[in-house]
């Protein structure tokens, strides 16, 4: 186990708006990172979401985790969690991350299903990733 200062942490809030459609927006995840040279073994995880303009209420929809790592060393014990708003929910989930060597990507697909109930405006959902390294 590694102290909590080797764990890397990265995070994602990506908003959808719900006006009897939900419209999504994905962009980079916000993060510092101090790498001066090729020597230091530290995973660097970048963070990438996508997911359609629009869905309408009670559709479901794919929200893509694209993860890279820029760093030198391997990131291991990945773990990608998604909290969702009352309304929406994870139906399905495709591919899995569980290490990445530098300069590697994967992906993962959660297929999320809006209820009829799901609250018109602006809805959250917020991507955690977790990684040693």
């Amino acid at each position: 186990m590694r102290s909590k200062s080797e764990l890397g942490q990265t995070q994602f809030l990506l908003s959808l708006a719900l006006i009897g459609l939900i419209s999504g927006i994905a962009f980079a995840s916000n993060f510092t990172f101090n790498q001066t040279n090729s020597t230091n073994k530290t995973p660097f995880i970048s963070l990438y979401v996508t997911c359609p303009e629009k869905v309408i209420r009670g559709e479901e929809f794919d929200v893509k985790v694209n993860l890279t790592n820029f760093g030198f060393g391997e990131a291991t014990d990945i773990r990608i969690s998604v909290e969702l708003p009352n309304g929406l929910r994870i139906i399905g989930r495709e591919g899995d991350c569980i290490a990445l060597k530098p300069f590697n990507s994967c992906q993962v697909l959660f297929r999320v299903k809006s209820s009829v109930s799901t609250k018109l405006g602006r809805n959250h959902i917020k991507i955690k990733v977790s990684y040693e390294g």
